[in-house]
């Protein structure tokens, strides 16, 4: 078998007992399993090792990195597998025949796709290629197999928005129900961008992006929500998130829409309760990026008033990427550590999305644990407010 998720495949698809074929150090050998449960109790698969990114796309964000960056942050990987593992996003334009029979055979969705347009001429010059296999053909494919498909579009003023972002909406829609939402994402930048070509959308770009999202998410009354605008633009606008029925299951948190609203809705449950006993003493300093802390603060202002105490906000400017970068998810533990250093408090919150898949290391490679002896109080990190407010009781009580 080609790799761990094969094997997870093979035992998940049939109850009895299975014939496998393992690759091992010294070759290829057969096993019976008569139970997969106990099998796979006592094995440890190899992890998958994401395929390299064969594209050079204009807006790519690890071309976006400091020179000093760890290696990790430079490496564009694309793989349908760990697509359907974890959400990633691909743009599907190095499959194979192979690859596209195989996420058929094995039901490997939903796949997450990038879709810089669906003009050819358009993606091919945003994907940095001559060549890639065709979007819209692969993803009819894909959808009438029984795929399900999210799908994102990285908005790029004047390369993939105005006509050509209709155009994009409008064929997308043909693909509907099996392709389930698009999200319209602005593109990031920082002060490495390499590509002249790649700005910032100003404030009326992003309205017009906000207003496309609108038309296309209302395009099919009575269907699911579709297209959604990422929290970014309503924040960047100093607009109200929309309500959670905007939002559907919300199936693109990851690219940042809904989180806000996600937010917002755990803080309100949150008011609800009664105040922990802990709270009105402890001085508890709560770290975001500049994106956010107007909501932040908003939130950190009714819940000191309606439970005593004394929260503060420190909304902390990006050094690693500069100041064009504002959101939470990318700050560096130094730039977090200056920032909170002798402010006296007890304890600091901040986002999980901060650190690693592991939690305990921020982008610019510096320790959770580095940043707490600096600051010389527990960090606590979470998703939502609710959990961070829980795991600093389980600290401070």
């Amino acid at each position: 078998m080609e790799d761990a998720l094969a094997v997870m495949f093979e035992l998940a698809s049939s109850s009895a007992p299975v014939t496998a074929g393992i690759a091992g150090s010294r070759g290829c050998f057969i096993i019976r399993i008569a139970d997969p449960d106990v099998f796979l109790d006592g094995v440890q698969l190899e992890p998958i090792r994401p395929r390299a990114c064969a594209n050079d796309c204009l807006y790519c964000f690890c071309k976006q990195n400091p020179p000093h960056a760890r290696a990790t942050l430079r490496f564009r990987d694309e793989d349908y597998r760990m697509s359907f593992l974890a959400g990633a996003y691909g743009t599907l334009s190095s499959l194979t025949d192979g690859d596209l029979a195989r996420i058929v055979h094995d039901r490997l969705g939903p796949q997450y796709v990038t879709v810089p347009a669906t003009d050819e001429g358009v993606r091919r010059l945003m994907l940095g290629v001559t060549q890639a296999r065709p979007l819209m053909p692969t993803l009819r494919m894909l959808v009438s197999s029984g795929i399900c498909l999210h799908a994102q579009i990285v908005v790029c003023p004047g390369l993939n928005d105005g006509d050509v972002l209709e155009q994009s909406l409008a064929d997308l829609a043909t693909l509907r129900p099996g392709l389930s939402s698009v999200a319209l994402v602005p593109v990031g930048t920082t002060r490495y961008t390499p590509d002249p070509r790649i700005r910032r959308p100003t404030e009326q770009e992003l309205v017009e992006l906000s207003a496309a999202a609108s038309r296309w998410s209302l395009n099919a009354p009575g269907m699911p929500p579709w297209a959604m605008a990422a929290d970014e633009v309503f924040l960047a606008l100093g607009r109200t998130v929309p309500a959670r029925r905007r939002y559907g299951d919300m199936p693109q948190l990851s690219t940042g829409v809904g989180m806000v609203r996600r937010f917002l809705d755990d803080a309100r449950r949150l008011y609800r309760r009664k105040a922990p006993s802990w709270w009105e003493a402890a001085r508890i300093g709560a770290v975001t990026g500049r994106l956010f802390s107007p909501v932040l603060s908003r939130v950190l202002h009714a819940l000191n008033d309606h439970w005593g105490g004394n929260a503060l906000l420190f909304p902390v400017e990006n050094r690693f990427f500069g100041p064009s970068v504002t959101v939470a998810g990318l700050l560096g533990g130094e730039e977090v550590a200056a920032s909170i250093r002798s402010r006296g408090l007890d304890a600091l919150m901040m986002p999980g999305d901060s650190l690693n898949a592991d939690g305990d290391r921020f982008i610019d490679g510096i320790d959770l644990s580095a940043v707490e002896n600096e600051v010389g109080v527990p960090v606590i990190t979470g998703e939502l407010l609710s959990e961070v407010v829980a795991k600093a009781g389980a600290v401070l009580e």
